[in-house]
């Protein structure tokens, strides 16, 4: 219902502390729009709708002016859905990780529709991104019909990357 609203039609949510949303790539601006309203935004888990464009057709992310103050000061959990890894998501995920001062945890769903190979291009990308991070726990989730792999990456303050792997059947 918000997909058509202007940044003056949305209120600024003062006590939000966890958004649940669901859009499509057409929504990025809207996403932007939100978290500079939510000042207090702890949770952010994001259902993306998968999504097919010709190359450089992709609606992009807009980086604010401003880094939302609930990035700064107040996010912990973040949550990406039906990752395609498509150069947008991979744009905002690194706005995340650059501005979520106080993140505790990133987890990240391989959208089930891409190939082996592509997911572990993927993996590798957010891989470089994560080589920043001290106090995070990044896991990268690659959902099929039968199995669920799971790749978690918890940085520690000697930024040596301790890696576990598992397969859940």
């Amino acid at each position: 219902c918000l997909k058509h609203a202007s940044a003056s039609d949305i209120p600024v949510f003062n006590n939000l502390i966890q958004l649940e949303i669901s859009f499509g790539n057409y929504s990025w601006d809207l996403l932007a729009n939100l978290l500079q309203r939510s000042h207090k935004l702890e949770v952010l888990m994001i259902y993306k709708e998968p999504q097919k464009y010709a190359k450089g057709q992709e609606p992009r992310w807009s980086h604010p002016l401003l880094v939302p103050e609930c990035l700064l000061l107040h996010l912990k959990t973040f949550c990406l859905r039906e990752y395609q890894g498509s150069e947008t998501e991979l744009d905002f995920v690194g706005y995340i990780m650059q501005n979520a001062r106080v993140l505790e945890r990133m987890t990240i769903y391989i959208s089930s529709s891409i190939d082996s190979e592509e997911k572990l291009q993927i993996r590798r990308q957010l891989s470089i991104l994560q080589r920043n991070f001290e106090t995070c726990q990044i896991m990268i989730k690659f959902e099929t019909f039968s199995a669920n792999f799971t790749y978690t990456s918890i940085n520690t303050p000697d930024n040596s990357l301790p890696n576990s792997q598992g397969i859940k059947i």
